[in-house]
This record gives C-alpha cells, structure tokens and sequence, in this order.
C-alpha cells in the first residue's frame, strides 16, 4: 500500500509567507521609489513590456533552433543528460533576462537615460519575474496543498489515465510535501535575491551603454582626467559590463536549475544559501557603483 501523502500544517504556512514575500515586496518597491525618486512611470512598464516580449518570444525562438531544428532536443533531456539541461536553461535564461535590459535601455528609453529611470525600468523587470516564478507558482503549489489534503492524493490524481504519469505526478507531489517549512521560506528568499540581481545587474549595463560623462559627476571627471589610472573598473572596462552582466546572471541560475533536476539534492538548504549569499555581495558592489553615478 501507497504511504498517504499529507502537506503539514507547517509548509502551508511557509507557503504563505512565501507568498506574501513574492506579492508584497515588489509592490511595496514600486509604491517607494514611485513616490520618492523622480522616476517616469512609463519607464517601469517599458522593463516589464519588454522583458516579457524578449524572454517569451525569445525562448521560444531559441528552444525552436536548437531542440528543433537542431535535434538537439535529447541532448538537453533533463532525465537523460540533467546536466546538460541545466546548463542549457541557465544559459538560455540568463542570457535573455539580460539581454532584455540591454535592449530597453539601448532601444526603448529614448530621453529617460537618468539613473533613476534605469532602476525603475529594471525594478519593473524584476518585479515581473517575482511576482511569476515566485508568486503564481506559490498560489499553485498552494491550491496542490489544500486539494491533496481535503480530498486525498489519489482523488488529486484521479483525471490523471497513463498510469506512470500519474505515478511521476505522486512522487512529484509526495517530494513538495516532504520539503521542511524552512525551505520554502528560504526558496521565497531566493526569488527575492533573484529579483535584487537583476535590478543590480541592470547598473552594470547602463554603465557600459553610456559615456563617462553622461554618467559620472563633474567631480569624478576631473579626478580620472588627472590620473587615468584611477577610473573605477565599471568604467576602465566599460565595454566587458553587458558580457559580464550575463556571466554573473548565468552563474547565479545554474545552482537553482541543477537542484531542479536533481543535483545535491540532500544539500539544497546549503546551496541555496550559498547562492543567495553571492547574490547578495552582488548587489551590494551594484548598488556601491549605483550611489557613484550621477
């Protein structure tokens, strides 16, 4: 006989509190700087119109050459190369959700070249990726909860008529409602860091966009003027800050989309942990070159 499975009164705590994280947070972003900063309101919309349309149409485009066109398909197979599709989604999505800020603030900001006005951009981006991967995917994960806990997992199921799907869907299942409170909570924490790199990330590409002196204060100018040597990195290598951007966007994918496909699965907390510890010394350089700027 099948061990019943039940989700703890626990983990659906978790999962609101993850949820409340991943709605509140970017709402509560965008209602602060909207009042404070001298923002454009339109600049916001344009990150999240445009991060949608590249990311969307863009992996699609993407998925459509290579696992197509190319046959590349069972390659990238998480259950015969997990590897592999790791590297692949983190690759493909990383290199998008960057690619996505660079294309707005290059193509579609037109006069709004303010600093501040490339922070609400990218806040609007971000924010859109949150609000998905963290918050609609919390409500499912949710409504799983409470179904399977009213109704019984087999009755979950029941619609379910190819006899290994529905068994792949059970252990599916049975998985999320063994993971401990504490790694939900700490998975909403991930998608919070994960909304931070991206606004801190969007910083590195405004300043490989645009001239030192569109960018820096007259002050700064003058100090670089005198002594070449001392132009801070984000300029002296201007030209590598969109590559590098991308780079920093993959590799804080990677752990996630191997974790997703089975690796160090007994050691997820730690890796999580590890990511967003990255993620976070990060952001606080970003925001060090962001409070530089002009």
């Amino acid at each position: 006989m099948m061990e019943p499975v039940f989700f703890p009164q626990s983990s659906i705590t978790a999962l609101w509190i993850t949820l409340v994280m991943c709605l509140l947070i970017p709402i509560l972003m965008f209602v602060f700087y909207l009042g404070t900063k001298k923002a454009k309101l339109s600049s916001y919309f344009i990150g999240t119109g445009v991060s949608l349309l590249i990311v969307i149409l863009g992996r699609n485009i993407i998925d459509m050459f290579f696992l197509v066109l190319l046959g590349l398909d069972p390659l990238f197979d998480a259950d015969v190369h997990p590897v592999y599709s790791a590297l692949y989604a983190a690759v493909v999505n990383g290199t998008l959700i960057q690619i996505s800020t660079y294309i707005a603030l290059r193509y579609t900001m037109g006069d709004r070249i303010e600093k501040e006005n490339m922070f609400f951009m990218t806040m609007g981006k971000a924010g859109l990726y949150c609000l998905i991967y963290g918050g609609v995917s919390t409500i499912t994960y949710i409504a799983i909860a409470y179904t399977v806990n009213s109704g019984g997992i087999d009755a979950y199921l029941s619609t379910i008529e190819d006899a290994a799907v529905r068994e792949s869907q059970r252990a599916v299942i049975a998985l999320q409602a063994a993971e401990p409170a504490f790694q939900i909570i700490l998975d909403g924490v991930s998608q919070i860091a994960a909304m931070c790199l991206h606004i801190a990330l969007g910083v590195l590409i405004y300043c490989g966009l645009h001239e030192p002196k569109d960018i820096l204060t007259d002050e700064a100018l003058k100090v670089i003027k005198k002594d070449p040597s001392s132009a801070p990195p984000y300029i002296a290598f201007r030209g590598f800050m969109v590559p590098f951007a991308v780079i920093l966007q993959i590799l804080s994918l990677l752990p996630i989309f191997l974790l997703q496909v089975g690796f160090f699965a007994d050691l997820a907390p730690l890796v999580i942990v590890f990511d967003i510890v990255c993620i976070a010394a990060v952001c606080i350089v970003c925001h060090k070159i962001y409070t530089e700027l002009k």
